[in-house]
């Protein structure tokens, strides 16, 4: 803590009830001068607070980091991308961590396109998710394919999933 910010906190006299903010950043464009007044000092110098940007994470975060750990082809992970920043866009997923979402988008994709060199446990791992979070995600996905996909892959996603669906209902 640098002897100017001690200054100024001495000289608002907080009360010993509320909390002080962290020390101002080095950086000068992280940061903003308020009154000292509005923070409830009696002073009329000024604080300088810290700003907090907050960056929204989102499954477009993490699929390109997951499809080069997969050692999916570059067109594969553009598609996944664009597939991610559109299931933001729409609202599909809302509630679930983005990287089971994110997850579940590589897997949908892989079942669109009948890839079967990657399989959901190789997903799984690389996303440290498990295979049913990312199979309860793909469903939500798998509902709102027409709005999410390209036309042309949103049917083959619907017969993807249906035979994965044939597929357990046969073992079981």
């Amino acid at each position: 803590m640098n002897a100017t910010y001690s200054t100024v906190m001495f000289k608002l006299k907080l009360s010993s009830s509320s909390s002080f903010p962290p020390p101002p950043s080095s950086s000068p464009s992280s940061t903003t001068t308020t009154p000292a007044t509005m923070m409830g000092g009696a002073s009329s110098s000024s604080l300088r607070v810290p700003v907090l940007a907050t960056k929204i994470t989102g499954p477009a975060t993490f699929t390109p980091l997951y499809c080069s750990l997969l050692r999916l082809h570059q067109d594969v992970s553009e598609l996944v991308t664009s597939i991610a920043h559109e299931v933001t866009r729409v609202g599909v997923c809302g509630g679930r961590h983005p990287t089971s979402v994110a997850a579940a988008i590589i897997y949908a994709v892989m079942l669109a396109k009948s890839l079967t060199s990657i399989s959901l446990k190789q997903i799984s791992d690389v996303a440290r998710v498990t295979e049913g979070t990312i199979r309860n995600a793909l469903k939500q996905i798998v509902e709102e394919r027409s709005r999410v996909f390209p036309h042309d892959l949103a049917d083959a996603l619907a017969l993807g999933a249906s035979q994965i669906a044939k597929r357990k209902r046969a073992i079981a």
